[in-house]
């Protein structure tokens, strides 16, 4: 309480002085939690490595035939379905060969988990994909596995360790198309100078995690537009390779939080996610968090999590909630789980989700309402949950992102 009320006074100072600081909210949110949220962590993380060992038993198909719960038995069988109708569907899209760059987990959290997503569904679906990861060998990388495309991000932690010299060389033989992530958030008057960076290293196309309305009709995404580049919108989904309802789980605690540390939330992490950490105790894990010193990237661990979860706790982009650009993975693993999310509103939701999926507050007050519903009325969240569930299997996961992508970038023959 102490800390709390230290933190408290100097993030009410800084706001009166007109000199917010997101280091200093992020360290009062954290003060804000209920210590036995930090102090369980290791025991409930444990207790659910335990489950986990027994997966075998968990996710057995008579494990989900005879659950009680029809989330996990209609879970089960949605997952099959969408597995078979996918499965091998672009394994005679001939002459694509894809690599991803793919980051260290620690420096870019979110560009590790989504290129691992993205990579087994471009290989569950007959598409030959590899890693480049950041700080191995590009030449051989390049010379072993002869990719025909690579995907990357115009960011430092990215560009820095490609050697460009000799993917010029290379692709002067060698047909190789490279596509790259712009930042039009981050760019805005850089915008000219980063495309021209762009131009120079040969960049083919562009592609980005905003949905293709956004990329139509805002004005960040003009001077990509008016340079001539395509851009391919390629929207976060759920991997349901690994997310997904698991068999005889207790749903026993209060809330989930699987994210890292990001200062760009450091407000709504205060406002909405502070009005139920402060009350309620639950398991917070990720990278970067103060009091958490030992996190490693799991996700078969993270499902069972999911499936331990009474409440998935999201939180946005602050830009989000003004343009409907994107939503982020966590929005469509809890929904893949069949665990009831509290989220703030992201104006895309409303374009991804029908009625009574996901429960999106417009305010900290209704954040802390529809957690505190959830726990009181489990048949209602189970309704919701099983509703985001099947619209999730239905057009929302990783297969379905990768189909559109593929069939987009064969129809502008950027593959010949």
């Amino acid at each position: 309480m102490r800390e709390y009320l230290e933190r408290l006074a100097k993030y009410h100072l800084a706001k009166a002085l007109g000199k917010p600081d997101n280091g200093r909210t992020l360290l009062l949110f954290q003060a804000m939690v209920r210590p036995e949220t930090w102090n369980n962590r290791e025991h409930l993380l444990a207790e659910t490595k335990n489950w986990l060992s027994k997966k075998s038993q968990h996710e057995s198909p008579e494990a989900y035939a005879h659950s009680t719960d029809p989330i996990v038995r209609e879970g089960y069988a949605l997952r099959e379905k969408t597995c078979q109708q996918f499965k091998n569907k672009h394994a005679n899209t001939t002459g694509l060969r894809v690599l991803i760059h793919l980051p260290d987990q620690f420096q870019s959290p979110g560009g590790y988990s989504y290129a691992l997503n993205f990579q087994q569904a471009f290989s569950f679906m007959g598409v030959a994909c590899e890693f480049f990861y950041s700080g191995s060998n590009f030449k051989q990388v390049i010379e072993t596995f002869k990719p025909t495309m690579f995907l990357t991000v115009d960011s430092v932690i990215h560009i820095a360790t490609i050697d460009w010299g000799f993917l010029k060389k290379y692709r002067a033989s060698h047909e190789l198309a490279l596509g790259i992530v712009p930042q039009p958030h981050e760019w805005k008057e850089k915008m000219p100078e980063r495309i021209a960076w762009a131009a120079s290293v040969g960049v083919t196309f562009f592609y980005c995690f905003h949905h293709q309305d956004f990329v139509a009709e805002s004005p960040l995404y003009q001077p990509i537009r008016d340079a001539g580049y395509p851009i391919f919108s390629l929207l976060f989904g759920a991997n349901i390779l690994e997310y997904y309802p698991v068999a005889n789980i207790p749903r026993d605690i209060p809330y989930v939080f699987l994210a890292s540390i990001n200062s760009l939330k450091s407000e709504p992490y205060l406002k909405y996610l502070g009005t139920v950490a402060r009350k309620y105790p639950g398991l917070i894990d990720g990278p970067g968090w103060a009091k958490i010193k030992n996190f490693s990237f799991d996700r078969d661990l993270h499902r069972y999590l999911y499936a331990r979860a009474k409440v998935g706790v999201n939180i946005n982009l602050p830009h989000s909630l003004h343009v409907a650009d994107e939503t982020n993975e966590r929005c469509y693993m809890l929904a893949a789980c069949g665990t009831p999310q509290v989220t703030d509103a992201a104006k895309i939701l409303e374009k991804l989700y029908g009625p009574e999926t996901i429960f999106i507050a417009h305010s900290p007050a209704e954040y802390r309402d529809y957690f505190e519903k959830i726990q009181r009325d489990p048949e209602m969240a189970q309704r919701w949950a099983m509703n985001a569930m099947r619209e999730t299997f239905a057009k929302h996961t990783t297969f379905h992102r990768i189909d559109g992508f593929i069939n987009s970038i064969v129809a502008a023959k950027i593959i010949t």
